[in-house]
């Protein structure tokens, strides 16, 4: 019976002992982020660690997957949110090593949000499968598009605002791998506007252009 006790004990202080590691961990890993403040707390959180991974939230034990409220320090960074069926799935934080997203994750997957990146570069908009699709992005420069996105470049249609010798151009119209591709109006800094078709970042000299000097415009090809 005392030899009963005496294991019996054993097990409750590596019990104790453990749990005071995994409150150790979530307390160091949740100082990566800034808490959701959603106002829910963690039950039954558990902690595991893989290679190069380590997990402490909600779990589902039958299936084996993460599930519910978590932290995740991955092999790309730290993410802080909720998981489904073993994803990043609802509203969390993600830092890696280039940037910080916040919002929308569906299927493990960036879905919408804001992204900021280490050299100040902001995204806010819409994601498919991690690379931009839709929003608005301001550049580390204070240039900023609006529109389309392939590949994390300017594709479809969008507005550019942006700089040339420090003068103000605005061009709105269709990109192609992130250059003016297709119709598109372009106000120059000069106050000139060509108003047709561009080429592979190029005004292909079809369209209408106004010369603001003269306030006139003229048809291209002349």
């Amino acid at each position: 019976m005392e030899e009963e006790n005496e294991i019996n004990q054993k097990k409750k202080n590596k019990k104790d002992k453990d749990k005071k590691i995994m409150e150790k961990k979530y307390k160091e890993l949740i100082k990566l982020f800034e808490p959701l403040n959603d106002g829910i707390k963690l039950t039954n959180p558990i902690h595991e660690n893989t290679l190069n991974q380590q997990y402490y939230g909600e779990f589902d034990e039958k299936k084996g997957l993460k599930h519910g409220r978590g932290i995740w320090k991955c092999q790309d960074g730290f993410y802080e949110g909720y998981f489904c069926k073993g994803y990043a799935n609802g509203k969390g934080i993600l830092k890696s090593s280039d940037s910080i997203f916040k919002g929308e994750f569906k299927g493990g997957e960036k879905f919408y949000g804001e992204e900021i990146f280490n050299d100040g570069t902001k995204f806010t908009g819409k994601y498919h499968k991690d690379q931009f699709l839709n929003g608005k992005i301001i550049y580390s420069d204070n240039s900023v598009y609006e529109g389309s996105f392939k590949n994390n470049l300017k594709d479809g249609e969008g507005k550019y605002d942006y700089y040339r010798a420090k003068k103000k151009e605005i061009y709105v119209g269709h990109w192609k791998n992130d250059l003016k591709d297709g119709k598109g109006v372009c106000t120059f800094g000069n106050g000139d506007v060509f108003d047709g078709l561009w080429i592979n970042g190029k005004m292909a000299e079809h369209g209408k252009y106004f010369i603001f000097k003269e306030k006139k415009w003229i048809e291209l090809p002349v």
